[in-house]
């Protein structure tokens, strides 16, 4: 029952993190993952009750396995949220989906513009899921 780190830990010489101070993650794409459990920062469960943010800086470089690029995804018992990456495009542009589970019927939005690939991008979502009738707002880059 503690906090999980699944990727290639600092250290690596070959990689740009390694200019950044400590700590930095490396992950391979294939099946990497950092795993903070609940009772660590319980804060996490109901991040967007009353309104919240979640943001990320993400070097992507495609939608990910099966078109599901997980991003921030924070799940227990069947209801919780995710951000992640979807439909990637031939043109080497992807889109940025936030979905937030109820125990009726889930939220969902995505971008509207494309994102590109390769390339570092900040996301970030505002919500607030007192109300179902409140939209996320996910900003790229800004």
């Amino acid at each position: 029952n503690q906090n999980q780190l699944h990727s290639q830990e600092q250290g690596r010489q070959d990689h740009v993190a390694n200019t950044l101070p400590q700590p930095y993650y490396r992950f391979d794409g294939a099946n990497d993952y950092i795993k903070v459990l609940a009772q660590s920062v319980p804060e996490l469960d109901n991040i967007f009750d009353g309104g919240g943010t979640a943001s990320a800086w993400v070097y992507v470089a495609s939608d990910g396995e099966t078109s599901y690029g997980r991003i921030l995804h924070k799940r227990s018992a069947g209801l919780g949220w995710f951000i992640e990456c979807r439909q990637q495009h031939s043109s080497g542009f992807i889109r940025i989906r936030f979905q937030q589970e109820f125990n009726t019927t889930d939220g969902q939005w995505q971008t509207a513009v494309d994102v590109p690939i390769n390339q570092w991008v900040h996301v970030c979502v505002t919500y607030d899921s007192d109300n179902v009738s409140n939209d996320a707002i996910i900003y790229i880059n800004g």
